[in-house]
């Protein structure tokens, strides 16, 4: 049971999949044919983040990291490796800041390359503890999260008047017409579920920034 998991819990995951893919299925949304395809993107754990992301939100955690410390040098200022620092965790709803249980797999993690979580739950004992999370890039939110607004002046991108990610006007722009592109074609395929959309341009393009070094 270290880390939350069972042998029970894991096959109750393995016939949960069973009944969505057939379910699925009958949908007309996956073919019973070319199911080659059905993973073709599964070897990108970024992809498979996104897509945690998207089923999670807006269960959102904001990661408030320890303020840098700078020490002149000869050569110029360099930014110290702060030690005491302390990563804090805050939600959007009350109490505001939580944390992560202690035997969650994420402990474990030092660094933390981007300012967002998603998480599964939150369970209430001595404090306000999250068991499971895992990161959300940038695109994963804007892609995948709420409605997109952007300052021009401000140089900023919010999603859900909450999110903020600092972004030149060009650039969240894009980002906003790449993700009305996104709700369109999805809005095609839930109302027709037997349109491929595999081979869209806008799919495309959505997996190469996805996978992209980041």
């Amino acid at each position: 049971s270290q880390n939350f998991l069972s042998d029970n819990s894991l096959m109750e995951i393995a016939n949960l999949r069973k009944q969505l893919l057939v379910a699925l299925m009958e949908l007309g949304f996956l073919p019973r044919e070319s199911q080659d395809k059905w993973n073709q993107h599964s070897k990108y754990p970024k992809l498979v983040s996104a897509v945690v992301c998207a089923g999670l939100y807006p269960r959102v955690i904001r990661v408030q990291k320890p303020k840098a410390e700078y020490q002149e040098t000869m050569a110029g200022a360099f930014e110290k490796m702060n030690r005491g620092g302390v990563v804090k965790h805050y939600i959007r709803e009350d109490p505001g800041r939580v944390f992560i249980h202690p035997a969650s797999v994420f402990m474990e993690e030092k660094e933390h390359p981007h300012s967002y979580l998603v998480y599964f739950e939150k369970a209430l004992t001595s404090k306000l503890y999250i068991r499971d999370a895992t990161v959300a890039n940038p695109y994963s939110i804007l892609l995948f999260g709420g409605e997109i607004s952007v300052q021009h002046e401000a140089g900023t991108i919010k999603v859900d008047d909450w999110i903020t990610y600092s972004a030149a006007a060009r650039i969240a722009v894009l980002a906003k017409s790449i993700r009305g592109e996104l709700d369109h074609l999805l809005r095609r395929k839930i109302s027709r579920p037997q349109t491929d959309i595999t081979n869209s341009a806008v799919i495309g393009a959505i997996v190469q920034l996805l996978v992209a070094p980041f």
